[in-house]
């Protein structure tokens, strides 16, 4: 019988030259309470843990103890998984008193548990904005009392949206539209546990390519020729109601002339001598609470000449 170098074990040789080890002093196994994978002692853990013994104490009468941080003695058999309902740095001591166990021999292990963020949420979850304007998103993690709370953002496509380097702090993200166009946000938790993508479009606002035109009766003018975005471009589509929602006269019963659709398009039909507007609103409200209008006045006269720039003669 001879004892291992620590003491905490004794070698013991029978007379058929077999051999075993009798342990002195128990130890214990942390398991993940989920994946139930063994977890080294001194390491991190994204889940909560369970511990249990793994080598008995010999001889009769053995009572094993443990004790979590700061907590009390706690007696428990050798059975039994005993799991830990805590977060942050754990410390787990196991003692055995009674039949070969070394007296007043404790083992501890330690080991740090993270609780993850499981959910975002994204205020507002998904933006609508025009160019140059600006929008702050909000985001709160979930749960409250997760290890690290802290989010970092990223823009699929800063040619569309860049990012408002006024808006500072982990949890807000401001951008500015920069071109039409659709993209996402993507926010993440630090600890790489939960992703969100929030889609983002925007919108260029839009205006009639001149002040004034001037028609003669019987005359059609397709208002898609005269709408343009206010950077640059015809629009699409006027029966795209991403963008216009509704082309009006002022007054209302203009008697000189009427807004027709037709082929898949909008038309200015002159029809006797006048003046009147068009007035032209947006399908969106921008951040202000106002949405994107434009008016042009068009008249009504018999033809008498032109000036070359088309707009009006």
């Amino acid at each position: 019988m001879v004892f291992t170098g620590d003491k905490t074990a004794i070698d013991v040789t029978y007379s058929n030259d077999t051999k075993k080890r009798l342990k002195l002093v128990p130890s214990f196994e942390i398991r993940g309470q989920d994946s139930n994978e063994v977890i080294k002692n001194g390491s991190v853990s994204s889940e909560k843990v369970k511990f249990s013994l793994v080598d008995l104490i010999p001889g009769e009468g053995v009572t094993y103890e443990y004790k979590v941080n700061n907590g009390s003695w706690t007696t428990f058999q050798q059975k039994d998984e005993v799991t830990v309902d805590k977060v942050g740095e754990v410390t787990i001591k196991v003692r055995a008193t009674g039949g070969f166990a070394k007296a007043n021999q404790e083992v501890t292990q330690t080991v740090t548990i993270r609780k993850l963020v499981d959910n975002i949420n994204v205020d507002p979850a998904s933006v609508t904005l025009f160019v140059g304007e600006k929008i702050t998103l909000n985001a709160s993690v979930s749960p409250a009392d997760a290890t690290n709370k802290d989010v970092k953002w990223m823009i699929s496509d800063t040619g569309i949206v860049k990012k408002d380097i006024l808006v500072t702090g982990s949890s807000k993200y401001g951008i500015i539209g920069v071109a039409p166009g659709n993209t996402t946000v993507v926010v993440e938790s630090v600890d790489g546990a939960v992703k969100k993508e929030i889609p983002v479009q925007v919108l260029d606002d839009f205006k009639f390519k001149y002040p004034s035109i001037t028609m003669e009766p019987g005359e059609e003018r397709n208002i898609k020729d005269l709408l343009v975005y206010r950077n640059g471009g015809l629009l699409d589509t006027l029966l795209n109601r991403q963008v216009i929602e509704s082309i009006v006269t002022e007054p209302k019963d203009n008697p000189s002339f009427s807004i027709v659709s037709k082929d898949n398009s909008m038309f200015i039909v002159a029809k006797k001598v006048g003046y009147g507007s068009v007035v032209a609103a947006g399908a969106k409200v921008k951040q202000d609470g106002t949405r994107v209008s434009s008016s042009m006045i068009v008249i009504v006269k018999k033809r008498q000449g032109t000036d070359g720039s088309g707009a009006k003669w």
